[in-house]
């Protein structure tokens, strides 16, 4: 099984549910204790299915689901159970709060600190990557709990992004992460994975590299700073100057000049500069590609059957079904509307950018997957001919002239070449090789390729006298080279399969070795032909030399004894002394090829070890009788090999060169899970609610754009309406997608809530893979549907059941940030949003002194902002604020007169206010009876029925709101009537402007609030608050009440304040400033700081308030027809919290209830 997962950010969770499901099936053959019975469910399916057991050997993964596949990996290599330790790591470990910077996060933190800029939102090296480490170190020291044997053969492939490179090899933003583990671990430097049996020095460095490339992958561009990778063309393991990170070229594909400074690759780079890397989702988010590319070198000894599994947590939305025009003349207006919007230039330039700037989808990643079988199949076709022509041949099987043969490659060597100089940091950087710095050349020179390989088959012919021919490389090409040695070992694998397939286990002993001949060739060739044409490829005038020369250097390799013992056939020698013996770890003396007194030429060698597999699988070819078998390319050459005694694999070799020849790959079967796969049962009471809320969703949807759904094709409208029902799609399900998939960092109940929801919706998708459809007859395909059906409804039963958070997970399937504690918001708004406007702040020199105080100058300012929203997220808080400010407004003295304009005005601006309500809650009314009329005309005696009293229930609980909504705008109307007519001359304000304000700020929240809930349906579900319910919640849940009244009666208050004149003393007004600075800062810090740090940032705002009223009351308030006095405090509040809210340290999330309880 090769998994390919993608990237979501916090839908990590929800991957993470995934595999620890998937986890269980692998387990489930072993003798592992498992308390969960799905375990015997799996196995029953497996059995069902005809399968031993599922092995999961290729990973891929972008962004944050290669987090998961590096955590994944791990937790195999090292026999553990994924479910307890990943997940508590996401629940405790993956909240927003945590990652984003604090003032803690710099050694060097000042009082200054808070008003620097900052690379990034969230802390990437001092948060994520000490997170990371800890993750893998909680694996790597956790017991084993899995009896089953470390994976033999394990990959994972991680997309990355590289910012634009100053280095001349760097010209693609498309980077990755590559880790394998062979057996032996890192005893061999094929393996990078660490796991058990591998010392704990080299484990430990190989950890903090799969960490570091977590931190790489998961960057997400904006949230976090780019990762530093250090990749250095050196054996040292810590790279130098990079403050104890790993040296990553064993598993990254790019690498640096140890020395710097000017190379034969052109890099200028110096050898300790690091690369800048971020998200890899920004260019392959859909990580399929490198899944099928990993599929394509991994070896298989014995039978399977190649799976990819797709995990996608919230596929691309399919679009809403829309009103259709009922008349035709509906129908012209809506096309001349479409046609004057596609005439505008605008809109044409931007319609053909955005199709230019065509996001990924897994649709186009599937044409991979079409392509590779489509390949297979056309070989497989033209194999079968061959195998026809050669069942009615007559006589001894053809010899193909050496000559010929060489002439037939140069197609496909071509291909392979021209990669090799287009893409060196793809082809060459392959285990057990590192990284090199290599420099690709433009695909149009690679066109050259052809030519010079002709040019340099030629010369290697046998008898050639061409000018530069070489006598030993034509000695290598009759003998046979390591490129059709390598074609010879592919084919006696497909043979070996065939037979596995005919029934022949013996076969299947043939198989290691094999591939063990294969993968010293591969070496063989990466260190003659391709690195010598890499070595030169920048001067295409060389590179047919090169060829002649790499080919000729395959004649003087040698192999040594211990390698070769393990490539007999029958030999006893383990995976893992093969992998050390071949290519031992970079610490470890010696290698597998050796010019030594006992070592052996390579390619007489593997050719004779070649031919002896292939007399073997003539001999068990004698038995086989399969249908499929008697009609292949295999038993056609068995049959006529007995005749042909000294027929080898290089005659074979030559004999299917033109046909292209059987290869090792095999189709491969597509598979895949999403968070769009329905519930198997909504009969618990959660699920019902959550199909309630998902259908009280739609219809404010509805409401909200007064659609008119009658108008809708019934079908698309009724299909629409089942998919709601059934919870078919993830939004409707899962807690992280909103506010871009980043809402699962919220909660940590939201996130154990998306894992259950993984681990329900890969429980599904596992019962659909091992149970696919029958295109037989329609009673057994009945029958397979109600068996998916029942073994669905067990499994997801169970899941539910065995949930340790179950009673903590949130009761609604959105998490909206209001549900979450108003001190926590707050925090979380203040802070996130200040480092918003922090990071904006340049770093880089501006070319002029001018522009760069300019953009100084605008970013400071930008710096009240967070202070603003801080308040807004909490209206229980905004309007404690207001209070006070308005309280203080009326105590403050002040000589400013107004004159009745200005009041008359006011009347005026509210008088419209009320008619608007008014206007809102009669259009709202009208909504709601529209929608009941259009949805009796359509779901009346329908399936869809409930979602008419689902409808009536919600217009009976927003009655009141549109009832409120008239009466407040009634109300404010009659207070603007009372006020104009009264004001007169009694209204002699001298501190009346800045009430005003602050009414009008009351008057305006008021409004909005009123008129967003005419139209809002209330969710089925609550959501369950991590703290107990106390006065203050319930304040806020009557907080629009309370606005409304405060603002009709501050109207009616301040018109007849009248001329009572508070006292005018400095002392007083320096109190009064204090006294509201202080519950400003308290407002804005209360809950999410400690009190100690509340008083700390308030003290000094009040001082500094109160000195600045009193030097107002002395000095200016005298002279002046302005009313300061009472804006002091509020902007000392504001000024004051924006230069030092980015030193505020918050409380912990252990502090803040953040994280779940033991």
């Amino acid at each position: 099984m090769a998994l390919a997962m993608r990237g979501g950010v916090s839908m990590a969770v929800w991957i993470g549910g995934v595999i620890a499901e998937l986890d269980l099936l692998r387990r489930a053959t072993d003798d592992t204790p498992d308390t969960s019975g799905r375990a015997k469910i799996y196995r029953e399916l497996l059995g069902e299915a005809h399968y031993k057991g599922v092995e999961f050997d290729i990973l891929a993964g972008a962004s944050a689901g290669g987090l998961n596949a590096v955590l994944f990996a791990l937790a195999q290599s090292y026999g553990v159970v994924t479910d307890s330790i990943v997940r508590s790591t996401w629940e405790n470990d993956g909240g927003l709060w945590d990652l984003l910077r604090s003032p803690s996060d710099n050694a060097a933190a000042d009082r200054w600190s808070g008003f620097r800029a900052v690379d990034s939102v969230l802390s990437g090296d001092g948060r994520f990557l000490t997170l990371a480490v800890t993750a893998v170190n909680r694996i790597a020291a956790a017991p084993r709990l899995s009896k089953r044997q470390p994976p033999q053969a394990l990959s994972v492939e991680l997309a990355a992004t590289l910012l634009p490179d100053p280095d001349k090899q760097v010209t693609t933003g498309r980077g990755g992460f590559s880790f394998t583990r062979r057996p032996g671990g890192l005893s061999s430097a094929y393996s990078t994975i660490p796991g058990l049996g591998d010392d704990e020095s080299a484990a430990e460095v190989a950890r903090q590299a799969m960490a570091l490339a977590i931190r790489s992958t998961s960057s997400f561009p904006g949230a976090f700073e780019p990762a530093t990778v250090y990749s250095i063309d050196s054996p040292e393991e810590i790279a130098p100057n990079s403050g104890g990170k790993p040296n990553m070229d064993r598993v990254f594909p790019f690498a640096r000049a140890a020395t710097g400074g000017d190379t034969a690759v052109g890099t200028t780079v110096s050898g300790d500069a690091p690369f800048l890397v971020i998200d890899g989702g920004v260019f392959d988010n859909i990580p399929i590609d490198r899944a099928i590319r990993a599929i394509q070198r991994a070896p298989a000894s014995a039978p399977t059957e190649r799976v990819l599994m797709y995990l996608d947590p919230q596929p691309p939305a399919q679009p809403e079904p829309i009103p259709v025009p009922a008349t035709d003349n509906a129908q012209r207006r809506v096309l001349a509307k479409q046609t004057a919007q596609l005439s505008r230039w605008l809109n044409v330039i931007r319609s053909g950018m955005s199709m230019k700037s065509r996001q990924e989808s897994a649709e186009d990643e599937i044409t991979y997957i079409r392509e590779h079988n489509d390949s297979v199949l056309a070989l497989r076709g033209r194999t079968e001919e061959l195998a026809a022509w050669l069942g009615t041949a007559k006589g001894p099987l053809p010899s193909i002239p050496v000559s010929r043969y060489i002439q037939s490659r140069i197609g496909s060597d071509a291909q392979h070449y021209s990669e090799i100089l287009t893409a060196p940091h793809t082809m060459l950087f392959t285990p057990p090789f590192p990284a090199e710095p290599r420099t690709p050349i433009e695909p149009l020179i690679s066109l050259r390729i052809k030519d010079a390989l002709a040019q340099a088959y030629t010369r290697v012919t046998p008898g050639s006298t061409a000018a530069g021919s070489d006598s030993q490389a034509q000695s290598v090409m009759t003998r046979g080279d390591v490129t059709a040695a390598i074609d010879a070992t592919q084919f006696l694998i497909a043979w070996a399969r065939a037979l596995e397939g005919a029934g022949k286990d013996a076969a299947s002993a043939l198989k290691p070795s094999l591939y063990r001949c294969g993968a010293v060739l591969l070496q063989a060739r990466h260190l003659t032909v391709d690195t010598a044409l890499a070595s030169v490829a920048a001067t295409p005038e060389r590179w047919t030399d090169a060829l002649v020369d790499g080919i000729a250097a395959q004649g003087r390799l040698t192999i040594s004894t211990e390698v070769n013992c393990a490539l007999k056939q029958g030999n006893s020698v383990d995976d893992a002394a093969f992998y050390s013996a071949l290519s031992p770890s970079m610490t470890a003396s010696g290698i597998g090829f050796t010019s030594g007194a006992d070592s052996s030429a390579l390619l007489t060698t593997l050719w004779g070890h070649l031919d002896e597999h292939l007399a073997a699988l003539v001999t068990i070819s004698a038995e086989a009788d399969e249908e499929f078998w008697n009609e292949s390319l295999y038993r056609a050459l068995a049959q006529n090999f007995s005749t042909n005694g000294t027929y080898t694999c290089y005659n074979i070799v030559r004999l299917i060169a033109a046909s292209g020849g059987p290869d090792t790959q095999s189709v491969i079967r597509y598979h895949q899970i999403t968070g769009d796969e329905p519930p198997a049962t909504a009969d618990s009471d959660y699920l019902k609610a959550l199909r309630a809320d998902a259908v009280a969703t739609q219809l404010e949807a509805w409401l909200k754009h007064d659609t008119a759904i009658d108008a809708i094709d019934p079908q698309q409208l009724s299909e629409w309406m089942a998919k709601i029902d059934g919870l078919e799609r993830a939004e409707d399900k899962l807690c992280g997608t909103p506010l871009a998939r980043f809402a699962g960092f919220l909660d940590w109940r939201w996130r154990a809530s998306d894992w259950r929801w993984g681990r329900v919706n890969a429980a599904s998708g596992i019962v659909d893979l091992l149970l696919p459809d029958d295109p037989r007859a329609d009673a057994e395909q009945k029958t397979r549907q109600d068996a998916r059906r029942y073994y669905k409804k067990r499994l997801q039963k169970e899941i539910v059941a065995e949930d340790p958070d179950a009673q903590a997970i949130p009761a609604r399937g959105l998490g909206a940030i209001t549900d979450l504690p108003s001190s926590y918001r707050v925090g979380l708004v203040s802070r996130a949003s200040g480092l918003v406007i922090r990071a904006l702040q340049p770093a880089s020199i501006f070319p002029s002194p001018v522009k760069k105080s300019v953009v100084i100058i605008g970013v400071a300012l930008l710096r009240v902002i967070p202070v603003l929203l801080g308040l807004i997220v909490d209206p229980l808080r905004l309007l404690i604020a207001l209070a006070a400010t308005l309280l203080t407004s009326f105590l403050l003295p002040g000589d400013s007169e107004t004159g009745p304009a200005l009041w008359y005005t006011v009347s005026f601006l509210t008088v419209i206010i009320g008619g608007l309500l008014v206007l809102r809650s009669l259009a709202a009314d009208s909504k709601w009876r529209n929608m009941n009329r259009r949805l009796e005309q359509t779901v009346t005696g329908g399936p869809h029925e409930s979602w008419l009293g689902a409808l009536h229930f919600a217009e009976e609980k927003t009655r009141k709101w549109r009832q409120w909504t008239a009466a407040v705008g009634v109300g404010c109307i009659a207070a603007a009537v009372i006020t104009g007519v009264l004001t007169g001359e009694r209204v002699v304000t001298r501190y009346q402007i800045e009430p005003l304000l602050i009414v009008w700020v009351l008057v305006a929240g008021g409004a909005i609030t009123l008129t967003v809930r005419c139209t809002k349906v209330p969710p089925a579900l609550a959501y369950n608050p991590p703290v107990v319910e106390g006065l203050g919640r319930r304040l806020r849940r009557r907080v629009p009440l309370v606005v409304a009244v405060v603002f009709i009666v501050a109207i009616v208050v301040t018109a007849f304040w009248g001329d009572a004149t508070p006292p005018s003393a400095p002392i007083y007004t320096a109190v009064l400033a204090a006294v509201c600075s202080a519950v400003l800062v308290a407002c804005s810090l209360w809950g999410w700081t400690s009190a100690a740090q509340v008083y700390t940032y308030a003290a000094p705002a009040a001082v500094l308030s109160g000195a600045i009223a009193a030097v107002f009351d002395v000095w200016v308030i005298p002279d002046s027809a302005l009313p300061l006095t009472v804006l002091v405090p509020v902007i000392v509040w504001w000024l004051y919290l924006a230069v030092f809210l980015g030193n505020v340290k918050p409380r912990t999330s252990e502090e803040m209830g953040l994280r779940p309880t033991d």
